[in-house]
C-alpha cells in the first residue's frame, strides 16, 4: 500500500503542466457559445472568465450555464467533454445519462430522495457533477482505469469521481470489467495502487452490478469488530442504486447489524432521525416498515391514508425515495389531516424535500392551529423563497405567525418521536420576514424590528432607509434606532440621516434618543 508521500510523489509524475493552455486550445477550435461555455466550466469562480454568462451573480451565471449545456446535441456534448477530458468521453457521457436517477442531496444532511422527473434539478445537477469532475482532475488526463486505481488518493469530496467508475463498470465489455476489478481490489487491499475508500463503496452500490452489491454486502458482513468500515459502507449505502439500498436493509435485518451504532447513525441520516439511545428492536421495526413500503404498494397507501404517524412518515419517505416530486402532493394533503401528527409529518418531510416546490406547499401550514407544525414549516422558508411563494402570501402568513408565536425562543412539546422536539420565537419568524418582503414596501417591518436580532435589525434599518421617500413612520423608526443598543444598528441609523434636515421638532426627541441609557443586553438581542 502506497504512504501519503508515496503517492503524492508518483501522482506528481501524472501531472500535465500546461493542462490548462491545453485544454483552451482546444476549446478553441469549437463554436464560439461553445468555446466560451468550457472556458466557463474551466474556472467557474472567476469573473473574468464568465464573460456573456455573467449577469448579477454566480447564481444566475450558473443557471444560464446549465440551460445553454442542456441545449447542446449529443455530438456538440461530447465535442466539449472531448476538449477537456479525451479519454473519458464514452464514460462522462453515460455517467451524464446516470445524473438524473441518482440522489439529489449531497451536504451533511443530505436525505436518499431522487427527482428524476424535475428537468431543472437534474440539469443543475449535471453542471456540478461536470464542474465537480473538472475540480477533481485538473491538471491530469486520465483514462478510466487510472482514475479507478488513482482516485483514493486524489483528495476528498470524491462522490462525482464515484458516479463516473459506477457508469464505466455499467459499460461492460473489458473496460468495465477492469474497473469493477481494480475497486474489487482496491477494497481487498491487493492493488498495487488502489485503496480502499468511500469511492469503492459508491461505485459499486451506484452500478447496476449485482455481483458489486454482493461483494459489498460480504464486506458489511464481515466487518465484526471494525466499525470504521461498517460506518463507511451505511453512510454511503443511501446514495445506492434503489436495489441495492433494499439490500443492505435487508443484510442489516439478518445479521443483526442494528445493535452497531454505525447502523444507528446511517438511520438518522438516511431518515433525518435524531436517535440516541434507542432499542435493536425498534432500528428493526423500521428497517421492516422501509422494506414494506418500499415493495408494497398497497400496504403503503394504507400507511398514508389512515396509518399512526411515524408509518405515514416512512411510507411518504419510501416514495421521496422514488420520486420526490410525487411524494409533495401526497405530504401537502397530510397538512389537512385532522391528526396533529399526521401533519407534523406532512410538514416536516415537505422541509426535508429541500425543493421549491415542496416549500411552496408548505405555505398553509404556517397558519397551522398547532404551533409544531407551523414552526417546522417556519424552516423551508429563507433568503429566495420570494421566488417560488407569492412574497405577499408569504408576508402576510409570517405576520399572523408572529403574532401567536412566544417573544422569546420556547421548547414546544415533542411529538411523533421523544426526539421530535421544536422551538419557535417571533425572532425567527422576523428574520424570515425580512426576505420575505421583497418586492413590497421595506416599511412593512417597521412594526417587527423589535423581535429581530441586532443582525436583521441592522440590515432592516438599512433596507428601510434606502426608500427614496420618508413617510412620518420611516423617520421616527429611523430616529429610534439612533439610540439602539446595537453599535451596528446605531451605525446604520447614523448613515440613513446623513444629510438629511432635522426638523425643529424632531430636535429634544433626537437628544433625548442620543443621550438615553442603551437597553441591557438581554432586551438588545
Amino acid at each position: 500500500m502506497l504512504t501519503r508521500e508515496q503517492a503524492e510523489k508518483r501522482l506528481g509524475e501524472f501531472r500535465v503542466e500546461d493542462w490548462a493552455d491545453q485544454r483552451l486550445t482546444r476549446l478553441a477550435r469549437l463554436p464560439a457559445d461553445a468555446c466560451e461555455l468550457g472556458r466557463a466550466m474551466l474556472d467557474p469562480l472567476s469573473p473574468r472568465i464568465w464573460g456573456s454568462f455573467a449577469r448579477h451573480d454566480q447564481q444566475d451565471a450558473l443557471e444560464k450555464c446549465s440551460a445553454h449545456l442542456e441545449r447542446l446535441t449529443t455530438a456538440e456534448r461530447r465535442d466539449l467533454v472531448g476538449s477537456l477530458f479525451p479519454k473519458l468521453v464514452e464514460h462522462i457521457e453515460r455517467g451524464w445519462r446516470m445524473v438524473a436517477s441518482q440522489t439529489y442531496q449531497s451536504d451533511l444532511s443530505r436525505k436518499a430522495f431522487r427527482a428524476p422527473t424535475y428537468d431543472e434539478l437534474v440539469h443543475g445537477r449535471r453542471l456540478t457533477w461536470l464542474l465537480g469532475l473538472i475540480h477533481n482532475l485538473k491538471g491530469y488526463d486520465p483514462d478510466i482505469a487510472w482514475l479507478a486505481a488513482w482516485t483514493p488518493h486524489l483528495g476528498y469530496f470524491l462522490s462525482d469521481l464515484s458516479l463516473l467508475l459506477a457508469a464505466a463498470i455499467d459499460a461492460c465489455g473489458t473496460e468495465g470489467e477492469q474497473i469493477f476489478q481494480i475497486l474489487v481490489d482496491s477494497a481487498n487491499g491487493v492493488h498495487d495502487v488502489g485503496q480502499m475508500g468511500h469511492h469503492v463503496v459508491e461505485s459499486l452500490l451506484m452500478a447496476g452490478r449485482t455481483d458489486g452489491w454482493e461483494f459489498i454486502e460480504k464486506l458489511l458482513v464481515a466487518a465484526q469488530r471494525q466499525e470504521g468500515l461498517r460506518q463507511s459502507i451505511l453512510e454511503r449505502a443511501d446514495v445506492a442504486h434503489p436495489q441495492a439500498f433494499r439490500r443492505i436493509l435487508r443484510v442489516i435485518l439478518e445479521h443483526g447489524l442494528a445493535r452497531f451504532s454505525a447502523t444507528v447513525r446511517a438511520l438518522n441520516v438516511w431518515l433525518g432521525y435524531q436517535w440516541d439511545a434507542v432499542s435493536v428492536g425498534k432500528v428493526n421495526a423500521v428497517i421492516e416498515k422501509l422494506l414494506l413500503f418500499l415493495e408494497d404498494d398497497a400496504a403503503r397507501m394504507k400507511a398514508l391514508d389512515d396509518g399512526d404517524a411515524e408509518d405515514a412518515y416512512l411510507a411518504l419517505w419510501t416514495i421521496a425515495h422514488t420520486d420526490a416530486m410525487q411524494a409533495i402532493p401526497i405530504a401537502a394533503k397530510l397538512l389537512k389531516d385532522t391528526s396533529v401528527e399526521r401533519r407534523i409529518v406532512g410538514s416536516h418531510m415537505l422541509a426535508m424535500l429541500d425543493l421549491e416546490e415542496a416549500a411552496a406547499a408548505l405555505l398553509p401550514a404556517l397558519d397551522d392551529k398547532d404551533l409544531r407544525v407551523a414552526a417546522r414549516a417556519l424552516s423551508a422558508f429563507g433568503p429566495g423563497a420570494e421566488e417560488y411563494v407569492l412574497p405577499t402570501d408569504l408576508f402576510a402568513a409570517l405576520e399572523r405567525l408572529i403574532a401567536r408565536a412566544p417573544p422569546r425562543k420556547k421548547k414546544l412539546p415533542a411529538i411523533v418521536w421523544p426526539w421530535f422536539q421544536l422551538e419557535v420565537a417571533q425572532v425567527e419568524v422576523a428574520r424570515t420576514m425580512r426576505f420575505a418582503v421583497a418586492g413590497q414596501a421595506p416599511k412593512l417591518l417597521i412594526p417587527h424590528l423589535r423581535a429581530m436580532d441586532l443582525y436583521n435589525r441592522a440590515a432592516t434599518v438599512e433596507k428601510i432607509a434606502e426608500q427614496e421617500t420618508w413617510d412620518a413612520d420611516t423617520r421616527k423608526t429611523i430616529l429610534a434606532m439612533l439610540s439602539d443598543a446595537s453599535a451596528r444598528v446605531r451605525e446604520e441609523s447614523l448613515k440613513a440621516m446623513n444629510g438629511r434636515t432635522i426638523e425643529p421638532a424632531e430636535a429634544p426627541e433626537l437628544e433625548s434618543l442620543l443621550t438615553r441609557k442603551a437597553p441591557t443586553c438581554a432586551a438588545a438581542s
